[in-house]
């Protein structure tokens, strides 16, 4: 997700410095990122001020003559600050994701409430695990060269364990019944 985050402010950093000639087209840009830049406003702009200038100022971003792609335009010698960057940028997540920082009072946390901050934990986890195992434009074990049907196996257990982990809190939070995970138990049948 740090990646995906740091991309996307240096897409909106590239565009508001642009001539219009030279803009990204926003469709390029992942919804997983309009997603968390909406949904985290406060964790967003933690990111941004922190690592995603930094990460912007190393890209000279391009679309590909496809217009499908999107070329960050890192060079060589920029590679290991960049992956500094994104690796910051993750250990900053995992401090949120840590440290619970939820509105009280009159101080203001990172979250609202302890539900949003819950959705901080589990949307992400879904969204990694679906993209990784079935999709995407990221490196994932079904891309491989060397991808088996055990890498389908495994794919497909990483997915339904993320669901299922997020139907047992929404069953603790009682938003569901226990009958409710009945379809959770058949897919795990279908796997063996």
């Amino acid at each position: 997700m740090a990646q995906y985050i740091l991309r996307g402010i240096a897409v909106e950093e590239h565009n508001a410095s642009a001539p219009p000639s030279t803009a990204v087209r926003l469709i390029l840009v992942p919804a997983a990122y309009w997603s968390f830049k909406k949904d985290f406003e406060r964790v967003h702009a933690k990111l941004k001020s922190s690592m995603g200038v930094k990460y912007a100022k190393l890209c000279a971003i391009t679309e590909s003559s496809c217009r499908t792609e999107l070329d960050f335009g890192i060079k060589p010698q920029d590679g290991n600050k960049a992956r500094g960057l994104v690796h910051q940028a993750s250990l900053l997540l995992r401090q949120e994701a840590l440290g619970a920082s939820v509105t009280s009072g009159t101080v203001t946390g990172s979250f609202n409430s302890q539900q949003h901050w819950l959705s901080f934990l589990v949307r992400p986890l879904l969204y990694a695990s679906r993209n990784n195992a079935a999709h995407g434009n990221a490196a994932s074990r079904l891309n491989s060269l060397s991808a088996s049907g055990d890498s389908v196996t495994a794919a497909s257990w990483t997915f339904l364990f993320c669901y299922l982990y997020f139907a047992l809190i929404l069953l603790c939070q009682a938003k569901i019944t226990l009958a409710d995970l009945e379809p959770l138990y058949e897919n795990a049948d279908l796997i063996n």
